[in-house]
């Protein structure tokens, strides 16, 4: 038998390890087509889960969860308003120890999104649909830097493993369709990664300034991505150790030009103080469901189950074979472990792990691929004969009238009938797998052998002389065809993946053309800038994007006001349920650092003596409120939708007057 080694053999998709051609990429073309190719895949997936308000009318599609609003606002007021200092429209909510200081640890995603909502607002009047936009492009942008990373590291079947990241778990698809900076951001820390492991160090650096301005995170993550890799790279087997120095010096040169040149420098450390710790890792008050952790672990493991199961695989097959880890192998098991931690702490950081966890799974399983890839060219693609070449197209007729057979079969049963009925998916899904898998077969043919001119005597280009083996030409064939049928086969016959649910989850859950006229007519009744108590802080973003012709009394995130104003936020906690009068103490810190405590009494009129409200709107989830204001006739009338409670008392929105 014929014993082509992995590094000679022209069928093999990827150089060895330590070949010098381009890591697993061929030609650079090759690379390019194959990024855009994946680019595409994953801006059509993300308008997928998108489109799932598309059967609205326009102007109740609205956007996924509750800040998605304030980010699309704030970006459309910057070509009026430039970078605020203050932030006027939230009364009571202060971001610094002192003063009204604004400090936007968003700035730079707003800036990102301003294009995409002026286009937006230009082609279709409304802002909103940009905001879908930016984070479609993040989106596809994310996965073709997570397909470039699995080319550095020369990974094999590449095809599956960005199968395997469209079936990540439901809740890191929900949470970057949000109109947040979660997409950009991860977008950013795949790039930091990218420039990382190729060694392009002064390009990492310009991208560690970046991601600062981008998003206040990243003064926390990029010197966790770099300080890893450098930790890495002192840890690995002693042939392989180095100290990066250059990737320290210029990462840490970007790390603090970008700090420096921040607009809101002056408050960064006290925010990122209360944001990391007194709302993330140590909040005091209830804070948004994101901070918390999951409810049941069982849970979270069936909802990881794809992730967790592949990694577990790879870390196994890794230590029975038996090869020290890389740098980068064991940048990505820290990276891993890391946020698997984090997330177990706030379930937000779901957004993240997932991905560092199947790049861990990936780069640990090259050396099993490898060993896998070199026995099977050695021992069967080496050898191959016409004969055997027809029997794997019959092999692969067969395994595509099966799995036409087990989708007819599962439209027939009630509870897969919807699963079934995803076909976007599944077309993406194959079609991520052919394609990717055409680009492989043209880079191999490339690299056969360098082009020659048509008729130069006694040589022949390689590539024609593999078109006219037509049994090879029928093995590249049959094995996408078989290998794209058995995927469409394992995804649909698992019945296990709940796209319709991820839809749901992104569906606007506002009834926006009733909030629409409530804001129209408040604008209409009230004079400019005059105060709003809304009966929820995370209502905020959403009044907001439709009226900043008034202001509010708090919103973005409790700890804002509680950290500041311990007093005001226990009278707004107890007026919004309704829960007045009352007697309450609290703690409160004075200037010189000294705790004590002070009584309260909390009645419905500190609305108006101690917030200075004008106006308060209520929902149906705060029928006790709406109730104490409608039987409180000298202190606030009912004038939206009518003058009558009774009557109105059902409406999505009621809007009381403060009297005097």
């Amino acid at each position: 038998m014929n014993q082509t080694t992995l590094q000679d053999n022209p069928y093999d998709p990827a150089p060895s390890r330590g070949s010098a051609a381009p890591a697993a990429g061929g030609r650079p073309s090759s690379t390019v087509l194959e990024s855009l190719i994946v680019l595409v895949i994953g801006v059509v997936l993300m308008s997928y889960i998108h489109a799932a308000g598309s059967d609205r009318p326009a102007e109740a599609r609205g956007l996924p969860g509750h800040d998605s609003f304030y980010h699309v606002k704030m970006a459309a007021l910057i070509p009026e308003h430039g970078l605020l200092d203050e932030l006027p429209w939230l009364k009571f909510v202060y971001f610094t120890d002192e003063g009204h200081d604004f400090v936007s640890h968003h700035y730079g995603f707003h800036v990102f999104l301003t294009p995409f909502v002026q286009l937006s607002h230009w082609l279709t009047g409304d802002y909103l649909a940009g905001g879908r936009w930016a984070v479609t492009v993040t989106f596809g942008l994310t996965l073709m830097l997570f397909n470039l990373l699995l080319i550095h590291g020369q990974v094999r079947w590449r095809w599956l493993w960005l199968i395997l990241f469209i079936l990540m778990p439901a809740q890191f698809f929900t949470r970057h369709a949000y109109i947040r900076a979660i997409s950009p951001s991860l977008t950013f820390m795949l790039l930091v990664l990218v420039l990382m492991f190729r060694r392009r160090f002064l390009l990492t650096g310009l991208a560690v300034a970046l991601f600062t301005h981008l998003y206040l995170g990243g003064v926390l993550y990029a010197p966790v991505l770099v300080g890893l890799f450098v930790l890495s790279s002192v840890l690995v087997s002693p042939g392989a150790r180095e100290v990066p120095w250059r990737l320290i010096l210029a990462a840490t040169t970007g790390w603090a030009i970008g700090v420096v040149v921040h607009p809101y420098v002056g408050g960064m450390a006290e925010f990122l103080r209360l944001q990391v710790f007194g709302t993330g890792l140590s909040p005091d008050i209830p804070v948004g469901r994101e901070w918390k952790p999951y409810e049941g672990v069982w849970w979270f493991v069936q909802s990881a189950g794809v992730v967790l199961v592949t990694w577990v695989i790879a870390v196994t097959a890794r230590l029975r074979l038996g090869k020290p880890l890389s740098a980068t192998d064991l940048t990505l098991l820290l990276l891993n472990f890391a946020f698997l931690v984090l997330t177990c702490k706030a379930r937000r950081f779901i957004e993240y792990w997932p991905v560092f966890c199947l790049l861990s799974a990936a780069y640990l399983f090259v050396p099993v691929a490898d060993a896998v890839s070199s026995w099977w060219h050695r021992e069967y693609v080496a050898d191959r004969t016409p004969r055997r070449a027809w029997f794997e197209v019959v092999v692969a007729l067969l395994v595509v009238g099966g799995v036409a057979a087990l989708i007819q079969r599962v439209r027939r049963l009630p509870d897969l009938a919807s699963f079934a009925d995803e076909w976007p998916v599944w077309l993406i899904l194959v079609g991520l797998y052919a394609l990717v898998s055409l680009c492989g077969i043209r880079r191999r043919c490339d690299a056969d052998a360098p082009p020659v001119r048509i008729g130069e005597a006694g040589r022949q280009d390689a590539c024609v002389t593999r078109r006219r083996d037509g049994g090879a030409v029928l093995v590249d064939v049959a094995r996408t065809v078989t290998v794209a049928a058995i995927v469409l086969a394992v995804v649909i016959g698992s019945a296990a993946y709940p796209w319709s649910q991820i839809q749901r989850g992104v569906r606007c859950g506002y009834d926006l053309p009733a909030i629409r006229a409530a804001m129209e007519f408040v604008k209409g009744d009230s004079a400019p800038a005059e105060v709003i108590f809304t009966d929820d802080w995370d209502i905020f973003p959403v009044f907001f994007y439709y009226n900043s012709y008034n202001h509010y009394i708090v919103g973005l995130d409790p700890k804002f006001t509680h950290a500041r104003r311990p007093d005001l936020w226990k009278r707004y906690v107890k007026i919004s349920r309704g829960q007045v009068p009352a007697d309450e103490s609290v703690e409160i810190i004075d200037e010189a650092g000294s705790t004590f405590t002070e009584s309260l009494h909390i009645a419905l009129t500190d609305i108006r003596d101690y917030f200075g409200a004008r106006y308060v709107i209520t929902d149906q989830d705060h029928k006790n409120l709406a109730r104490k204001l409608a039987n409180a006739r000298e202190f606030a009338e009912l004038v939206y939708p009518s003058n009558s409670y009774t009557g109105s008392r059902d409406a999505p929105y009621l809007v009381f007057r403060i009297r005097g």
